[in-house]
């Protein structure tokens, strides 16, 4: 069953959702199920009305400054307008309301007119002399190499960008999905390595379906198809050749009913939302992008798929919505954290005499007794004793006992699960707590266990 609360985080978006067809009839009943899921919030609306609008965009890898040229169509032409920034300060200049718009592609411009010869004509309307002032375009910028590509070019002009923007990014390398998971890592490991954000910056990345690794686009596409079937079912004048006229990747959508598992989801994808964690920062919002691309940016064309002057597949994609892990936004909820878990065995050794006045330490050197006192305090153990367990340690789990033949050591096998909604978790965070509670457990409860950490990932 799709989550009530994820649903309604999405639906105020749903109200452009008839624009996924091209056939009236159809478009008309996309309506009645935009109606009955929701319709843009006053939020919304006052977004969509320029009412509020970041003053420094990046864009990264725009292939053919499409997206670029349809963005900017969205911003004011002569001062940013923003209600909150006219109530605090009306007698700033009109061009510290400026917008600035920073558009990046990753090879000179002679290659980027070989592979998208239609780019040409965007790039002269953007260096015209109406948007000359306030659109800036970088070639060479590696988004994997930020430091050395894209700081020199911005330095001593922008100090930090209100919106980071990157449609779907993709390894020159096709086929190696291994590639784009490093990809994305590197990604957000530079924005936060270059200090190009401030606290309230967002990193927005749209990727297509199945690429995100969450089960939220699953989710999300079983719940449109089954209310949208339901339509057509209790209407007659919906027939049967009408919807054989959508296009394919439309009635993939549609037709599209998930039996994966989410490990089997999350092992098939880019893995985004961990890859995040590398930056330091969380997922805040997921909201699809193709039920309103067509409305917002009109002029875009999405090009670059597998390294070509190809479209990538818009119908189904989602946007990634990403913020610093702060205290300015530790109020924020965040969407999938990262999961982990750690296995860690130990056996029982008979108490020494440095252990003998230990609070954990029942007195008994019986290793049967000493394994049932600790079986049952562990856990609380964990928790209350160690610094950094309730932030980032959510379950601890016993998972069984071991009596060796031959060496008649008792042993223990615990599993310990990781996720935090404050701390930006990756593999090698996870594992420098695990190897603290193993030396906490060696110091406090007298047991063998090992010094490194193994990794179940």
């Amino acid at each position: 069953m799709f989550p009530t609360w994820l649903f309604n985080a999405v639906s105020p978006y749903l109200g452009d959702i008839f624009l996924l067809s091209t056939c009236s009839k159809v478009c008309k009943y996309w309506r009645e199920v935009g109606k009955d899921l929701s319709v843009w919030s006053k939020k919304d609306k006052d977004i969509k009305q320029h009412k509020h609008r970041p003053k420094s965009t990046l864009i990264i890898g725009d292939g053919d400054f499409s997206f670029t040229y349809s963005y900017i169509q969205l911003l004011p032409r002569n001062r940013l307008s923003c209600e909150l920034c006219d109530k605090s300060d009306k007698k700033r200049e009109e061009s510290e309301y400026r917008a600035i718009v920073t558009s990046t592609y990753c090879e000179n411009e002679k290659d980027l007119l070989k592979l998208h010869p239609g780019a040409l004509e965007n790039i002269n309307i953007l260096k015209s002399k109406e948007y000359e002032s306030w659109i800036h375009i970088l070639y060479n910028v590696d988004c994997t190499n930020m430091e050395k590509t894209l700081v020199p070019q911005i330095k001593n002009k922008i100090e930090s960008f209100d919106q980071i923007i990157f449609n779907f990014p993709h390894h020159p390398v096709s086929g190696k999905i291994q590639l784009n998971r490093l990809l994305c890592k590197q990604l957000f490991e530079n924005i936060n390595r270059c200090n190009i954000m401030n606290e309230k910056s967002e990193v927005i990345i749209r990727l297509c379906f199945g690429q995100g690794g969450t089960l939220f686009e699953y989710e999300f596409a079983n719940e449109i198809r089954t209310r949208f079937l339901q339509k057509m079912k209790y209407n007659q004048k919906m027939s049967l050749p009408i919807y054989d006229q959508l296009p394919s990747t439309e009635r993939y959508f549609f037709n599209h009913k998930s039996k994966k598992t989410s490990q089997q989801i999350f092992q098939n994808s880019w893995q985004i939302v961990h890859s995040s964690a590398y930056g330091d920062m969380k997922c805040v919002q997921i909201r699809p992008f193709h039920l309103f691309v067509q409305d917002i940016y009109p002029y875009y064309q999405c090009t670059g798929r597998k390294n070509k002057n190809q479209p990538f597949i818009l119908h189904c994609s989602f946007t990634y919505v990403f913020m610093k892990q702060s205290i300015q936004n530790q109020f924020i909820p965040s969407l999938f954290p990262p999961s982990f878990f750690r296995d860690i065995s130990f056996y029982i050794l008979e108490p020494s005499s440095d252990h003998n006045n230990d609070s954990h330490n029942d007195g008994n050197n019986d290793p049967i007794t000493k394994s049932k006192h600790i079986r049952q305090s562990l856990p609380n153990y964990i928790f209350q004793s160690l610094p950094f367990s309730k932030d980032v340690i959510t379950n601890v789990e016993f998972l069984n006992d071991f009596l060796h033949p031959t060496t008649k050591l008792l042993s223990q096998t615990w599993r310990i699960w990781y996720q935090s909604d404050t701390t930006a978790l990756t593999k090698e965070k996870v594992n420098h707590y695990q190897m603290l509670l193993r030396d906490a457990l060696r110091r406090d409860f007298n047991v063998g266990v090992g010094s490194l950490p193994i990794s179940q990932d």
